[in-house]
C-alpha cells in the first residue's frame, strides 16, 4: 500500500461533495463557506479533475525538434488549464441537461456537476496511484509551485507573463467574490397567490375564480406564500371585502386575518373561507401580505404584496 495521499484530488471530491449538500439541505443563503465552496466547484475542481485523469504525472511528454521530451507540469499550470476546461466544462453540462428530460433546474445542474466531478476525481486517483511513486504529481505545498513560476522562468519575458497570470487569477477571484458579497445571495422576494378549486377536476388552479357570489354562500380559496427572502420571515395576511366608489374604497369588511413564519425556500399555503354579507357589484376581494405586524390604519398601499379579485355579491332570493 502506497503512503502518499493525493491530497489536491481528494480536495477537490470534497468540494464535489460538500457544495452540492451544503445548497440542497441547507440552501443557499450567500455566506463566505457556501461563495468559496461555490467559485472552487464551478471554476476549479471540474476541470481540475480532468487535468488530473489526463495527465496524472509530474511531466508529460512535449515534441519538440530533438524528439519527444518530457515537459514538467506545475501546480500552477495544473490550475490555469483547470480553469479553461471548468469554463468549457460547466455550460456544456448545462446544455446538455436543458435538452434532457430533467431540465436545467438548478438541484439538478449541482449534482449531475458534484457527480461528474467526483467520478472523474476518482479516476484521476487511480490512474495516479497506477504509476510510479516518483512519477505521480505531488502537491507538496503552494510557496514551491508558486514560487517556481518566477524562479525557474526562463526568460524575462516569461516572468512578466507569469506575473501577469497571477495577477488575473487574484484579481478574477476577487472581483467574482465581490460580485457574490454584494449580490446578498441572489434576488430577495416572496411570492404571494391565490387559488381556487377547479369545478371540474377539485384541483388547486389560479385561474376560474367565482366572481359571481350570494350573501350566506360560501367560497374557499386558497393563499400561498413561498418566502425567497434568504431567512425566516413573519408575514401577517388580511383578506377584506372592499367597496369602492371613484376609485376610492368607501367600506371595509374583513374576511380574516392570520399570520405565519415561513423559513427560507419554504410554501405555506392557507384555506380562507369567504361568506359574504355585504351585496354589490364590483366589490373587491383584497388579498393583503404584510412582512411582520400590519400597521395601524393599514391601506393596500401599504402591504408588502398585494392581490385581488373583482366579485359580484347579489342577496339570496329565497329568503
Amino acid at each position: 500500500m502506497r503512503d502518499w495521499i493525493h491530497t489536491d484530488l481528494l480536495a477537490i471530491c470534497l468540494v464535489a461533495v460538500l457544495t452540492p449538500a451544503m445548497v440542497l439541505f441547507a440552501g443557499f443563503d450567500g455566506n463566505a463557506l457556501q461563495a468559496a465552496l461555490g467559485l472552487l466547484f464551478v471554476f476549479i475542481a471540474p476541470g481540475y479533475a480532468v487535468v488530473s485523469i489526463l495527465i496524472p504525472s509530474t511531466h508529460t511528454q512535449g515534441l519538440t525538434r530533438g524528439g519527444m521530451n518530457p515537459t514538467e507540469v506545475s501546480f500552477v499550470e495544473r490550475l490555469l488549464i483547470a480553469v479553461g476546461l471548468s469554463v468549457a466544462i460547466v455550460p456544456s453540462i448545462g446544455v446538455v441537461l436543458h435538452f434532457s428530460p430533467w431540465g436545467i433546474e438548478p438541484d439538478i445542474f449541482l449534482l449531475v456537476t458534484g457527480i461528474i466531478t467526483l467520478l472523474v476525481s476518482i479516476g484521476a486517483i487511480v490512474r495516479r496511484a497506477q504509476l510510479e511513486r516518483s512519477l505521480q504529481f505531488e502537491l507538496t505545498g503552494l510557496s514551491d509551485p508558486f514560487g517556481g513560476m518566477f524562479t525557474n522562468a526562463r526568460s524575462d519575458r516569461e516572468v512578466y507573463l507569469n506575473v501577469l497570470f497571477v495577477s488575473g487569477m487574484i484579481l478574477a477571484v476577487a472581483g467574482i467574490g465581490t460580485a457574490v458579497a454584494m449580490s446578498g445571495g441572489g434576488e430577495q422576494f416572496t411570492e404571494f397567490y391565490v387559488q381556487s378549486g377547479d369545478p371540474v377536476t377539485g384541483e388547486q388552479v389560479a385561474s376560474g375564480y367565482p366572481t359571481n357570489m350570494t350573501v350566506g354562500e360560501q367560497s374557499e380559496f386558497v393563499v400561498g406564500i413561498t418566502n425567497q427572502e434568504h431567512g425566516t420571515e413573519e408575514y401577517t395576511v388580511v383578506v377584506e371585502l372592499q367597496r369602492l366608489r371613484d376609485g376610492e374604497v368607501v367600506e371595509i369588511t374583513r374576511i380574516d386575518q392570520f399570520s405565519a413564519t415561513v423559513a427560507h425556500g419554504e410554501t405555506v399555503e392557507r384555506p380562507v373561507t369567504l361568506e359574504p354579507e355585504t351585496t354589490g357589484e364590483s366589490l373587491r376581494l383584497s388579498y393583503q401580505l404584510y412582512r411582520g405586524q400590519p400597521p395601524e390604519g393599514l391601506s393596500v398601499e401599504q402591504a408588502y404584496r398585494h392581490t385581488y379579485l373583482w366579485v359580484d355579491v347579489s342577496a339570496d332570493d329565497g329568503l
